[in-house]
């Protein structure tokens, strides 16, 4: 064999070798990663026949270094309550879109080589709310592809999605004599609610401003505060109330945060959802994935099952960005302990105090 021949053989080994190193490593990072995609909020209110415009948001911080080269979605809403007017760019990438507002469907698509990490804004959707006061809905986002640039890993099987509320305004926070504005005399209201008197016929219902379960006087400084324009962080007044509930998850928290199982087992997983200001806050879209299923599966509802022995992930998700973790170790039979009755028997031990 020429020198030239077998040069050729080298280098081409050294290729296919080099090759499966850079397959394995992609394959161990993209088992690693973890991406979120939902709508850039938890909750959104609107007037009836009020507009808005919803991100679509991926988040690749905990991709393991991949970034996103490709993305198709379907958006899906209650048609009688959301009418689709238009969508535009985020700013990653002219997206391609396919609506029916007749059934309250868009599939859309975006593609970029260059890539984008982070929190990558996708499409921006825009929406009339045309259902009647108090009707909600929630916008439902299904992953069909997610590619990542330059090494067009398939990263769709570590994608987890969350629901966002949309609901038309019921109300504001503060507002007690529903003029539509808080005022002082809306604060003259809850002092007179907290001696004892009626405030008939307005209702109490919207004057827990500073979210404490109760309507008290301190109400009624910050309902105060608020309308002489001096800052109240933390505190409610003049935000809208729908019936998707009140304010937006900021951090969630899986309960247990770890699991040990045998093969078999189910169990399921909680979670504790609070706001900005640690206030417990109800979250009706949580959304429940495994990054493992080989190991744990998990229903909608959290219903964790040890399918194989290994270690797995459970992600909670609450809003785009607000995740936790449920570790799953899962053992493939469960240990048992026998008892020598004759040796138990010559090894007799009293344990307590003497009367």
């Amino acid at each position: 064999m020429s020198r030239s021949v077998r040069t050729s053989h080298l280098v081409r080994a050294a290729l296919v070798a080099g090759l499966a190193l850079a397959g394995q490593a992609l394959g161990a990072r993209s088992a690693r990663a973890q991406v979120v995609v939902g709508i850039q909020a938890s909750g959104i209110s609107m007037a009836p026949g009020g507009f808005v415009t919803v991100p679509v948001v991926v988040d690749m911080t905990g991709s393991g270094g991949f970034s996103l080269g490709s993305f198709g979605a379907t958006l899906t809403w209650k048609a009688s309550t959301l009418r689709f007017v238009g969508a535009t760019s985020g700013g990653f990438a002219a997206p391609a879109v396919n609506p029916d507002s007749a059934t309250g469907t868009l599939r859309f698509a975006v593609a970029n080589p260059g890539g984008a990490t982070g929190r990558v804004v996708v499409l921006l959707a825009t929406f009339n709310a045309t259902g009647p006061v108090g009707d909600t809905t929630y916008l439902t986002l299904a992953v069909n592809e997610l590619t990542s640039a330059v090494t067009f890993t398939n990263l769709t099987p570590v994608t987890t999605t969350s629901l966002v509320c949309v609901g038309s305004v019921t109300g504001t926070w503060g507002d007690l004599d529903n003029s539509g504005t808080v005022t002082s005399f809306d604060a003259l209201l809850i002092v007179t609610y907290a001696v004892g008197l009626s405030i008939a016929p307005n209702s109490p219902a919207l004057g827990d401003v500073d979210l404490d379960g109760q309507v008290t006087t301190r109400d009624a400084l910050i309902i105060l505060s608020h309308v002489v324009g001096l800052p109240t962080p933390g505190f409610r007044p003049g935000q809208s109330l729908s019936q998707c509930g009140g304010n937006p998850p900021a951090a969630v928290a899986a309960l247990p945060s770890t699991l040990a199982l045998v093969v078999g087992d189910t169990v399921t997983a909680t979670a504790q959802v609070t706001d900005s200001v640690g206030q417990i806050v109800s979250s009706p879209g949580l959304s429940w994935t495994t990054l493992d299923p080989a190991v744990a599966t998990v229903t909608p509802s959290g219903r964790v099952a040890a399918v194989g022995a290994g270690s797995a992930r459970v992600v909670v998700v609450a809003a785009a960005g607000v995740m936790d973790t449920v570790g799953v170790t899962v053992a493939a039979t469960r240990r048992q302990w026998y008892v020598d009755a004759a040796a138990a028997a010559q090894n007799q031990q009293e344990t307590g105090s003497p009367s």
